[in-house]
Order: structure tokens, then sequence, then C-alpha cells
């Protein structure tokens, strides 16, 4: 169940959720950004496990649902949000200190071999940090990519452990404000790791920092 806890723990050191909904948007107050939560999905907090189908069946499959319960209730500090769809697919959002605010360029701003030297180096990043902390995940594919009037590095990761006969597939954006990066996470559900991708797409695009 290592897999289920690493996930709501993807985005490292993070602040706690200090944000609200306002009819379907969400917006957090100190980390200053907003997004719209898509049709057919709605807002989820920490006693809304079963309602994420990977977290509903880490529970089922365990001698201990307690401890695995306690164990993903102490992950969830590190989410700002998290959105579950009807199906139980969720996206949570992440927040991390950017001290050097360091920004993402736009595609115009950039040449094709600056790009591939900045997707290149987040690859090397995500090998030294975070896949060497948990060996849980690895990253297949990196890219940089326009969502409205936000350049997003786009990480396709999944799980080096089988989980049911498969990995578990997170699809991760992660966007640069002055203060802080925000990275948006989908994962689908054990039927279907796409469940809800399209969801993911939409956020984004409505994603603005204030």
């Amino acid at each position: 169940m290592r897999v289920a806890v690493a996930l709501v723990a993807l985005a490292g050191c993070a602040s706690l959720p200090q944000g609200e909904y306002r009819g379907d948007v969400y917006q957090h107050r100190d980390h200053a950004y907003s997004f719209r939560v898509p049709n057919a999905w709605r807002g989820a907090a920490a006693d809304d496990l079963e309602a994420f189908a990977y977290f509903s069946l880490a529970l089922r499959l365990t001698h201990d649902p307690g401890r695995v319960r306690e164990r993903l209730k102490g992950a969830w500090k590190y989410i700002d949000a998290a959105l579950v769809s009807s199906q139980g697919a969720g996206i949570f959002a992440m927040t991390a200190p950017n001290p050097d605010g360091v920004r993402l360029p736009r595609e115009a701003e950039i040449s094709r071999a600056e790009r591939e030297m900045l997707i290149d180096f987040a690859r090397k990043e995500f090998s030294g940090g975070l896949g060497a902390q948990s060996k849980s995940f690895l990253l297949e594919s990196a890219d940089l990519n326009q969502y409205g009037p936000n350049p997003a590095l786009s990480l396709n990761i999944r799980s080096r452990q089988a989980f049911l006969g498969g990995p578990l597939r997170v699809r991760a954006l992660m966007l640069t404000g002055r203060r802080h990066v925000v990275m948006l996470a989908h994962v689908g559900i054990p039927e279907d790791g796409d469940a809800g991708l399209d969801a993911l797409d939409a956020v984004v695009r409505s994603f603005r920092f204030d």
C-alpha cells in the first residue's frame, strides 16, 4: 500500500490547506491561485478516502485498514485541494516554495533547443530528487506545453510497483508562480488509468495565479 501513500505525498514539502470552494471555483488564499471544478467532480477531504477508487481498494486489500487510513490521512497535509469524480478518479493540487522565483517560459519565448534542455533538466531533477527519495515512481516522459495563459511542465509518471497487474499512472502538471510552484496531479481508477483525464486539462486551462 506504499504506492497509495506515496501518491498523496508526491509533491514533497508543501503547506497545509488554506483554501475554500466558492461555487465551482477553488480559491487558495495564501498561495493566491484559483481554478474551476469540472462538471461531475467535487471537492474532497481526508474523510472522503473511500470516494477515491485507488484509496478505497487499498483499504480493502489490507488486514489493517485502520493503520493504512491513518497513514493516508497523515499524508493528506501535503495537499492543498483534492477533487474526486463520480467514478472515483482524483485530481490533487499541491504546492512547493519557489524561493528563486523560477518561471516556466511560454512557447514563443524559448527556442526548440532551449525547450529540450529544460525538459532534460526536469528529467534529471526527478531522477535525482523525488525518484531517488521515494523509489516508488518512474518518470516515463516530460514535456513543456501551453494551457491557455499558463505554460506547464507535463510529467507522465508510473509506479515502479505493479498494482493489481499494472502500474499506477500519475499525470502531473507543474505551474510556476512568483512564490510557489503548483502541481496538479491526476490519477484514474484501477480499471482505467485515463478515467477523468480530460478534467485535468479543464482544471489547468482554468487555472489562474492571482
